[in-house]
């Protein structure tokens, strides 16, 4: 029965690709058809005291607390943010500026930089606790004979080269092929520094090796012998790959920004910005290492800038230094960029202060 579907439990789960029908022919015969309504009805009907999202760019969540004031509200940043989309004048922060008195109680972020930002479009009380799910997993790495360099490929879930999807910066719209060419270009400099090198070259997959688009995409690219290029094969073996590396390349995503939070060498050749504002003749700021952190272009560990002589600067220095050195310079940007909270003791302690049931 309806009035039984909430029952005891201590918590539940709202998952807008399993639909629960007793909730869905309610709604229809309310005369509502969004899956906005939906949601709603859920709500009412299990009545929640707090309601949690760990998919923080899901705009109907910043709904909620204005139809629900007495539910506490928060939100779990659970990706590196930057204002495009795949639809035209739809970016992240543009869609929120857009939402009607967005709000919700606390938001969970990686770093007080972004917290504030956020504060500008979402009414919010932001509370920095890093990535919860970075938080979460236990390093079990292991010592390599070989020094191993690992890139995190940025792939989406579908194919690129035909240039038909794309994302828009505003009404600008940028093809697959474009937005993508930064991924091709550092994996194709990768391959052939570590082959000079003498360094074992791994291909961090985004996608399970279900699908083929992602490892053909790099597979011109991985030109030298030792090359390899693993796919996602579990929630955590990107995290396991990671951590039994040597040295970290990411471009802007947010794995390097977790790699580096656990203190991990890594290096940010976040020059994805650069190229699509040279290809819209407009300045893109919000790809820079480090946005809305207000960062030169280039740094110890990182540069902005496509230029092969700063990504060989970058690794090497990551190659040769000690790792009280490597300690001491990062930990100059760590809390600007990503804290690291082994177990999410800040988020526990957010639940349980607010009364949640953490014990299943």
């Amino acid at each position: 029965m309806l009035s039984d579907f909430c029952g005891t439990k201590t918590h539940l789960v709202l998952d807008s690709e399993r639909l629960n029908l007793p909730i869905l022919l309610a709604t229809f015969l309310r005369g509502h058809r969004s899956m906005a309504e939906y949601q709603n009805s859920y709500i009412r009907r299990c009545d929640p005291q707090i309601i949690v999202t760990n998919i923080d760019n899901e705009l109907y969540f910043f709904t909620i607390k204005s139809k629900f004031p007495e539910i506490i509200t928060i939100a779990v940043q659970n990706g590196w943010r930057a204002n495009y989309s795949s639809k035209v004048e739809s970016g992240f922060f543009t869609a929120l500026e857009n939402l009607n008195s967005p709000g919700c109680d606390y938001y969970c972020v990686f770093n007080k930089n972004i917290g504030n930002y956020l504060s500008r479009f979402v009414s919010t009380m932001p509370i920095v606790i890093g990535s919860a799910k970075n938080n979460n997993y236990l390093d079990n790495s292991i010592r390599r004979t070989q020094k191993t360099v690992t890139f995190i490929s940025q792939h989406p879930p579908r194919a690129v080269l035909d240039g038909v999807d794309g994302n828009f910066f505003g009404a600008s719209f940028v093809s697959d092929r474009v937005f993508y060419e930064v991924d091709l270009l550092v994996a194709t400099f990768l391959s052939k520094f570590c082959e000079a090198n003498e360094l074992r070259f791994i291909i961090c997959g985004k996608r399970t090796g279900a699908v083929e688009y992602e490892s053909s995409f790099f597979s011109d690219a991985t030109i030298h012998q030792n090359a390899f290029f693993q796919p996602r094969d579990s929630e955590y073996s990107t995290y396991e790959l990671v951590a039994n590396s040597d040295i970290v390349v990411s471009i802007d995503s947010t794995t390097g920004y977790e790699a580096l939070a656990r203190g991990k060498r890594t290096a940010f050749f976040s020059i994805r910005g650069e190229l699509i504002s040279k290809h819209l003749e407009t300045k893109i700021d919000d790809l820079n290492f480090g946005w809305p952190l207000d960062l030169p272009d280039t740094g110890p560990f990182w540069t902005n800038i496509s230029n092969e002589a700063e990504f060989s600067r970058i690794l090497y220095y990551l190659i040769t230094v000690t790792d009280v050195d490597w300690s001491n310079e990062i930990g100059k940007y760590t809390e600007d960029l990503m804290i690291f909270d082994p177990g999410n003791t800040v988020l526990r302690d957010l639940l349980q202060r607010l009364g949640a049931d953490l014990t299943n």
